[in-house]
């Protein structure tokens, strides 16, 4: 009787440590939760790409920056961005590798991408991030006139559209004439843009000079 009651009450303990261990890790991990403010904050995109159109890829890297508009801490962050064969992201927050934290972390894992925070952004703070890319077969079939659009990582803030501004320096084939999202800056050879949807990169192949435009 008694080496049962022993086992009901060892049951319980072992019941109760176990809720509670639960308790204190959904408690310890309630701010790994993505979130979209209601305002999206106006990120900086500054990105080196090099386009390689004889092996079809674009890879570059880039530093993200934005500033918490919201009331609360944000500890998780969104990329639009695919994770496969062809296709690759790493993202760092103060030199530390982030966590993918999607159910289906093993590639293909299907945009968007969320990853844990090193340390969470807190409200009016800034959070900047560093990217590194590459993606295959985003050029086409047509090696004459290229056209990219959706070519970089970019923050996920739930299908909501933002106003971002970019400064792009490109590494392209000399016998390409392009056209993109963004005015030359002679001083530092970055293309830039102070608001707009995304950057756009057009290349053709028999232009002659180069050609600027505001907007994609």
């Amino acid at each position: 009787m008694k080496n049962k009651q022993l086992k009901n009450y060892r049951f319980i303990l072992f019941s109760i440590g176990f809720l509670m261990s639960l308790f204190f890790t959904k408690a310890g991990f309630s701010e790994q939760v993505y979130w979209t403010p209601k305002e999206p904050p106006k990120s900086h995109y500054k990105i080196e790409v090099q386009i390689d159109v004889q092996n079809n890829i674009v890879k570059g890297e880039e530093t993200v920056t934005f500033i918490n508009p919201a009331s609360k801490n944000i500890s998780v962050v969104g990329f639009n961005w695919t994770m496969a064969e062809h296709s690759t992201i790493a993202v760092k927050q103060n030199r530390k590798l982030l966590a993918l934290i999607n159910p289906q972390n093993n590639p293909p894992v299907p945009a968007p991408l969320f990853y844990v925070l090193d340390e969470s952004v807190k409200p009016k703070e800034k959070l900047t991030l560093t990217v590194t890319f590459s993606v295959e077969d985003l050029l086409g079939f047509n090696p004459v006139e290229i056209k990219l659009i959706n070519w970089f990582p970019r923050l996920w803030w739930d299908d909501l559209s933002t106003q971002d501004s970019f400064e792009v320096r490109l590494d392209l084939p000399p016998e390409y004439t392009f056209a993109v999202s963004g005015i030359l800056n002679e001083k530092t050879g970055y293309y830039e843009n102070q608001g707009v949807r995304t950057f756009g990169i057009y290349l053709r192949k028999d232009l002659k000079g180069e050609i600027y435009q505001s907007a994609f």
